[in-house]
Formats: structure tokens, C-alpha cells, sequence
């Protein structure tokens, strides 16, 4: 299985995907794109084989918790820019 969705900020979009990768470790991979480049990636080791749909509660799971820093992040950012432009 394999999660992507994106996420909107003001004007700036970021892009998650998440998937099964084999090599060089069987992992769920966790990427965020932003213009096209790499800015956050997360590997979780996956140690044995487990049935599809175990796989893929977790290949979601990862793809949500890797949205939700994505988004706290970005607001801690835009947070830190408002005070700085108040000051």
C-alpha cells in the first residue's frame, strides 16, 4: 500500500508519501516534498513479513503521524514569523 496526499499552507504545498520500500531495508518510508525537494524523511524498520492488511494499518498510520508533524511544524514556523513581524 501506498499513502501520498498534500498538504496547503497560505500559498506553499508540501507532499507526503508513504510506502513499503525493500531496499536496502524492508521499511515503511516516509517522505515530505516541498518544491520538488526532500525535507523530512522518516524510515521505520519493518523486522518481519505480516499479512497485507497489518501492513497496511501501519503504512497508514506512519502517513498520519507524518502529516500531523508536518502540520505542527509548519504552524510553529508561521507562529515564530507573526511575533517576529509584531515586534
Amino acid at each position: 500500500m501506498k499513502q501520498l496526499s498534500t498538504l496547503h499552507f497560505n500559498e506553499k504545498q508540501f507532499t507526503i508519501q508513504t510506502e513499503i520500500v525493500h531496499k536496502p531495508q524492508y521499511a515503511i518510508r516516509s517522505l515530505v516534498y516541498y518544491s520538488g525537494k526532500v525535507l523530512f524523511k522518516k524510515e521505520t524498520p519493518l523486522i518481519e513479513q505480516s499479512e497485507q492488511e497489518i501492513l497496511d494499518r501501519r503504512v497508514e498510520r506512519q502517513h498520519l503521524e507524518t502529516e500531523q508533524q508536518v502540520r505542527e511544524r509548519v504552524n510553529t514556523l508561521l507562529q515564530k514569523k507573526v511575533q517576529h513581524n509584531t515586534v
